[in-house]
């Protein structure tokens, strides 16, 4: 913190001008309000803002008439005084010296001893931009830890707001969507407890449609078993007997005419014979035997008949 302000031959005054948390300085025109703050910015900044950055500048501006040289400083709270001290030499050429403790030192020695002193013109912070004001505030009181990692922060929590923001656009246009088309909904007639009985309604008789429908499909696969069952009586040949035609060239017999031969024999299990061709085999053995007038043969062809039409044997 600075404890004080010093001048020497600036602006037609020399003086320390003590400086607290706060300090006003008042008085009447030319008791010398300004140059102790014009003092105080150019022994902080090393230039006046407005008055030119120069040496030579800087010397004919404050330079009291008649003075050989212009000093400005401070007095830290240590004790310490830091001042700058402008000269012109016998070539007209200005130059500046600065000292610390009353120890000419570098201008890096003389900036580490400024390290903690912050100063700030309001009119000049005030014409900024927000950019360049941010810049300033930072570094005229410095945060704690990294800077960057607090930039990142707020650049992040940026982004996050315009990604609310956006859906907050978003949800508006879609409530006012929803407000449009609600205006627009022709709504039935009835009330919330008719709907519901109507859609209970509903409900009852879809369930009773699909039982009549599973009612429906197991009486027509009964109908379909029992016309298959029927089709297949009609079909399974007599279980009397079967005539199997002669193999080669075996003489034909009839069985009347040879009683001694059996023309019987079990059909096989594992297959329904066609009956119709069975006995329109066997006729056409006995046509090649010459059996025309044989009783076998007229039972045969009474068998033939009736199977062609799809009558039981038995009804003859």
């Amino acid at each position: 913190m600075i404890a004080a302000v010093t001048a020497h031959n600036f602006k037609g005054a020399t003086f320390q001008a003590p400086l607290g948390g706060l300090t006003l300085v008042v008085g009447p025109n030319g008791a010398g309000k300004s140059a102790r703050s014009q003092a105080l910015q150019l022994a902080v900044l090393g230039y006046v803002p407005g008055a030119g950055k120069r040496n030579g500048d800087i010397l004919d501006a404050f330079l009291s008439e008649g003075g050989k040289d212009l000093r400005a400083g401070i007095v830290l709270e240590s004790g310490t005084k830091l001042e700058r001290r402008y000269v012109r030499s016998r070539t007209g050429a200005v130059s500046m010296e600065m000292h610390a403790g009353g120890i000419k030192c570098s201008s890096d020695d003389f900036a580490r001893a400024l390290a903690d002193v912050a100063l700030v013109d309001l009119s000049v912070f005030l014409g900024l931009s927000d950019a360049r004001k941010i810049d300033e505030l930072f570094r005229l009181f410095p945060p704690e830890g990294n800077v960057r990692d607090i930039a990142a922060k707020i650049e992040a929590q940026a982004k996050r707001g315009n990604d609310l923001e956006r859906q907050e656009r978003e949800a508006m246009t879609a409530v006012a969507t929803v407000l449009s088309r609600r205006s627009n909904l022709q709504l039935p007639a009835g009330t919330m407890a008719d709907k519901m009985a109507e859609i209970e309604q509903a409900e009852a008789d879809l369930k009773q449609a699909r039982a009549d429908l599973e009612a429906e499909r197991i009486a027509a696969a009964k109908i379909e078993a029992q016309t298959e069952a029927e089709a297949r009586q009609v079909e399974k040949p007599a279980p009397n007997e079967t005539i199997m035609p002669p193999r080669g060239d075996a003489p034909l017999h009839c069985a009347l005419a040879n009683p001694g031969v059996s023309l019987r024999q079990d059909p096989p299990a594992q297959a329904t014979p066609d009956v119709a061709a069975i006995l329109e085999r066997i006729q056409s053995a006995m046509d090649r035997a010459g059996c025309d007038v044989c009783a076998a043969r007229m039972v045969i062809k009474q068998e033939l008949a009736k199977a062609r039409k799809g009558l039981p044997r038995e009804a003859a």
